[in-house]
C-alpha cells in the first residue's frame, strides 16, 4: 500500500509462502485487512470478527470458485497467492470492525471494492436472472413480529453516511423533476392508444380483450355441455370457491378450470343472464381440492331411459369407527380405548366357556380341556365396528366358530346356556363393563358367520394362528386356507354365471313369490330377505405374508409369500360394464381389507388379507 499515513500492524509480503503464519497469528482476532496485487498495485479492504476463518476462505480454492462474483476472488484465482501481499491494518473489537472498515474505505478508496458501504449490499449489480430468483423466493413470505421489531430497531440505530444521504436526495429530485413527469404522461398516453386499437385474436372466441371486473362470464361444462352465465368475475369466483385473479388467468389463457370448466366473457350488450338459479349449478370446493358439479335435475318425462341410482350395499364399510363431535380433542382418547375394547371383547368371548359347568356328565377338568381344544381356540372375533351417537355406542361384531355343530353334538347334555355367548343376558354384563370407558350406553350387534372367509380379519387371524406353530410350512398353511375358501365362479361370457349371487339364487323363494304372497310371516322375512342383504358369496381372496417365518432358530431370515384364489375385480365394472364409485380415495367398494400382526420364537410377521365380494351398485338384483 502506497500510503505513508497508514502503518499496518502486520505485513505478509508473500501470502502463499506465509499461509501457516497468517492463520496461526490471527487466530481469535478481529480487525481490518488489506489484499494488495503486486502486479498492478490494486488492493481490497475488508474486515472480519474472526480473521482466521476469513483467511481460511481466501485460501480455499473451492470457496473462491463458488463465489466468483467477487473481484478479489477472481483476481486471486487468476494471479495466484504468490502475487498478493496481505496487510493487517489494525486489530479492534468485533463490534467496531464495520466502523473501522468504513473509515479505511472512505480514506483509501480501494480498486477491488465494488461496494463502498461497509456491511451493506448497497451499490451491488444484480443480474436479471438473480432478480427473478430473489423475487420467487420472497413471494408469499411473511415476517414474524419478532423479526419486524428487530428490523425497526436496526434501522433506528443505523447511521447513514453523508454521501449516501446526498445520493438518495439526488435520485428523489431526479424522479420528481418536470421532465420525468412529462415523459411518464407521454408513455401512459401511448400505451392507452395502442390498447384501444387492439383487436381480439381469432383463436380466442368469446374473449373480449378489455374485460373488466363487471364483465359477464359464461361457464361451460365440457363433459355435459351445460353452461351458466354469471354477472361478474367476482360472482363466478365466489360460486367456484376460487379468487378473482385465478378466474382472470383462466379467461386469458383459455385453459379449462380444473380440467372441466371453460370460461368465456360475454359482451355486455348482448349478455342475458340465464333464469337458471346459481344454486342449480353450484360447484363445491372441498379440502382435498376435488371439484364436483351438481347438474340441474332433468325432466324424466323427456327421456325414455332413466339411469338407476347407485347405492352401497349393507356390508360396505368405509370406516371402522364413526363418530361426530364438535370438539376435536374429545376423539384423541378413542384410539387407545378402541384397542382396550378389542382385547376385552376377545378375552370375554374366549373365557366365557371356562365358567360354571354344572349339569355336566364329564369330569370338570376334562370338559375344560375339551372346551379349550375344540371350541375356544376356534372362536374368532372380527375387529369391532363402532358407531357413536349422543346417547349410546353401537358395537358390531362378526363371530365365527368352526366346530359349533360338532361341539354341540358332542356335549349335547351340557347346558346350552353355557355356550350361547350371544344371549342378551350375557351381553348385558359386557356392555356394562365397556360403558364405563365411553360414559355412554353400549349396544352390541353380534353377527355369527357361517363361513370364516366372509370376514377378512377372521380369515387372517385363522391363518396367523396356524403359522405360530414352527412346524407348519408357510406355503402349506397358505394353501390349506385357500382350499377352504368357497368362492363363486364367474364367467364373463356365461350370462347365467352372473346370476348365481342374486337374491333368487340364495334361496328357493323368488322375488316374484314375495310380491304375490301378501301374508309373509316374520321367520320368512328374517331368514330369506334380511339374510340375503349380507354378502353371501365371495369371488376372490388374496394374502400377503411377510416376516420371520423360517423353521430354523438361528440366523432367521424374512419370508415373503403371496397367495390368491379367484379374482379381485369389481363385477359391476369389469363384467357388466357399469360405472362404479370409489371409497376413501382409491379404495374399491368390492374389497374388504384386514392386517394382522403376530409373532413366533424367531420374530414377528404380518398378514394382509383382501376379500373380494359380489357387490352391486344398483338398486335391483340380476
Amino acid at each position: 500500500m502506497k500510503n505513508p499515513n497508514i502503518n499496518p500492524v502486520a505485513i505478509y509480503s508473500n501470502a502463499e509462502l506465509q499461509q501457516k503464519g497468517i492463520l496461526s497469528e490471527n487466530k481469535g482476532k478481529s480487525g481490518v485487512y488489506c489484499w494488495t496485487n503486486l502486479e498492478n498495485g490494486n488492493y481490497y479492504v475488508g474486515s472480519s470478527v474472526n480473521l482466521k476463518n476469513r483467511f481460511n476462505h481466501y485460501f480455499s480454492k473451492g470457496f473462491l470458485e463458488k463465489n466468483k462474483g467477487s473481484i478479489i476472488n477472481q483476481s486471486q484465482l487468476k494471479n495466484g497467492y504468490s502475487n498478493f501481499k496481505l496487510e493487517n491494518l489494525e486489530y479492534c473489537d468485533p463490534d467496531k470492525a464495520i466502523a473501522r472498515e468504513q473509515y479505511y474505505l472512505d480514506f483509501l478508496k480501494p480498486d477491488y471494492n465494488v461496494l463502498h458501504s461497509a456491511g451493506s449490499r448497497l451499490g451491488s449489480v444484480v443480474l436479471a436472472e438473480t432478480r427473478k430468483q430473489i423475487s420467487s423466493a420472497m413471494t408469499g413470505r411473511k415476517l414474524t413480529e419478532a423479526t419486524k421489531a428487530k428490523m425497526v430497531s436496526s434501522w433506528k440505530d443505523r447511521e447513514i453516511s453523508e454521501a449516501r444521504t446526498a445520493h438518495m436526495a439526488m435520485l428523489n429530485e431526479k424522479a420528481n423533476s418536470p421532465e420525468r413527469i412529462e415523459q411518464s404522461i407521454k408513455n401512459l398516453s401511448k400505451y392507452k392508444a395502442e390498447r384501444s386499437k387492439a383487436t381480439p385474436l381469432s383463436s380466442r372466441e368469446g374473449l373480449h380483450p378489455s374485460f373488466s371486473k363487471r364483465a359477464a362470464v359464461k361457464v361451460t361444462d365440457l363433459e355435459t355441455g351445460n353452461f351458466v352465465e354469471y354477472e361478474s368475475i367476482s360472482q363466478t369466483a365466489e360460486v367456484l370457491g376460487s379468487n378473482k385473479s385465478t378466474e382472470r388467468n383462466y379467461l386469458k389463457s383459455l385453459r379449462p378450470f380444473q380440467g372441466k370448466y371453460r370460461f368465456s366473457v360475454i359482451s355486455r350488450g348482448i349478455s342475458t343472464i340465464c333464469a337458471q338459479k346459481i344454486s342449480d349449478f353450484k360447484i363445491h370446493n372441498t379440502n382435498t381440492k376435488q371439484i364436483s358439479a351438481i347438474i340441474p335435475e332433468k325432466n324424466l318425462d323427456n327421456y325414455k331411459q332413466v339411469s338407476i341410482k347407485k347405492h352401497f350395499a349393507v356390508a360396505t364399510k368405509e370406516w371402522h369407527n364413526s363418530v361426530y363431535t364438535y370438539n376435536s380433542k374429545s376423539t384423541i382418547s378413542l384410539l387407545v380405548i378402541d384397542q382396550m375394547i378389542i382385547k376385552i371383547i376377545t378375552s370375554y368371548l374366549n373365557s366365557f366357556y371356562l365358567e360354571d359347568k354344572k349339569k355336566n356328565h364329564f369330569p370338570a377338568k376334562l370338559v375344560r380341556q375339551k372346551l379349550h381344544s375344540l371350541y375356544m381356540n376356534k372362536v374368532y372375533v372380527s375387529k369391532p365396528e363402532l358407531k357413536h351417537t349422543n346417547s349410546k355406542v353401537i358395537i358390531t361384531l362378526y363371530v365365527y366358530a368352526s366346530r359349533r355343530k360338532t361341539f354341540d353334538w358332542l356335549y349335547k347334555y351340557i347346558d346350552d346356556r353355557m355356550f350361547n355367548q350371544l344371549d342378551y343376558k350375557n351381553q348385558f354384563y359386557l356392555s356394562t363393563l365397556i360403558s364405563k370407558f365411553y360414559n355412554k350406553k353400549v349396544v352390541f350387534r353380534i353377527i355369527q358367520l357361517r363361513y370364516f372367509h366372509l370376514n377378512p380379519s377372521i380369515l387372517a387371524e385363522q391363518l396367523a394362528i396356524s403359522l405360530t406353530n414352527r412346524r407348519t410350512s408357510v406355503l402349506g398353511a397358505l394353501r390349506n386356507t385357500l382350499k377352504k375358501v368357497r368362492k363363486l365362479n364367474y364367467n364373463k361370457f356365461d350370462k347365467n354365471s352372473l346370476k348365481r349371487a342374486s337374491l333368487n339364487a340364495t334361496s328357493n323363494v323368488s322375488m316374484e313369490s314375495y310380491k304375490k304372497n301378501q301374508l309373509i310371516n316374520k321367520d320368512l322375512l328374517k331368514h330369506e330377505i334380511l339374510a340375503s342383504l349380507k354378502y353371501r358369496s365371495v369371488i376372490g381372496v388374496r394374502f400377503e405374508i411377510a416376516g420371520r417365518l423360517t423353521k430354523r432358530n438361528t440366523a432367521a431370515r424374512s419370508v415373503h409369500k403371496v397367495g390368491q384364489k379367484g379374482i379381485m375385480k369389481n363385477i359391476e365394472s369389469s363384467f357388466k360394464g357399469r360405472s362404479t364409485v370409489l371409497l376413501r380415495g382409491a379404495v374399491r367398494p368390492n374389497l374388504d381389507f384386514a392386517s394382522i400382526s403376530s409373532k413366533t420364537r424367531n420374530g414377528a410377521f404380518n398378514i394382509k388379507c383382501w376379500v373380494s365380494n359380489h357387490y352391486s351398485t344398483l338398486a335391483y338384483f340380476q
